[in-house]
């Protein structure tokens, strides 16, 4: 349900005009990353959402934030971002702390108050 909680707010966020789905996904990040395109073509919003950019599956290192965006540096696009679809959890983990950015909130209470709270969504008793 994760992704899907992510589609909707990025599909939010372009309705709110934050971001755009052709935007280069450094363009919200806080350093530069230019090992973050393949022969100059970016790694864009909506290659994240398809799992077309190029990413692993699995951060290179992402045991915390800051391992995260250090394993960011050293990702290599092999091909045209948009080109092969290759399943990655790395992308939407990235997604979600651009929405972090362009919101200036912590995903997990975006999903909360945005998500979960409005549906009335409730953890169902497990005892």
């Amino acid at each position: 349900m994760s992704k899907t909680f992510l589609g909707t707010l990025v599909a939010q966020a372009v309705l709110d005009g934050v971001i755009m789905l052709e935007d280069d996904i450094r363009k919200h990040l806080r350093e530069p990353y230019p090992n973050l395109e393949y022969k100059g073509e970016p790694i864009r919003i909506k290659h994240l959402l398809t799992h077309k950019s190029g990413f692993p599956n699995f951060p290179i290192k992402g045991d915390t934030k800051s391992n995260f965006f250090e394993g960011l540096k050293e990702i290599k696009i092999k091909s045209p971002p948009g080109t092969d679809y290759n399943y990655s959890n790395t992308a939407p983990e990235l997604m979600a702390y651009i929405l972090e950015q362009v919101y200036n909130v912590a995903y997990e209470d975006f999903v909360l108050n945005f998500i979960l709270l409005p549906n009335k969504w409730t953890t169902p008793n497990l005892i």
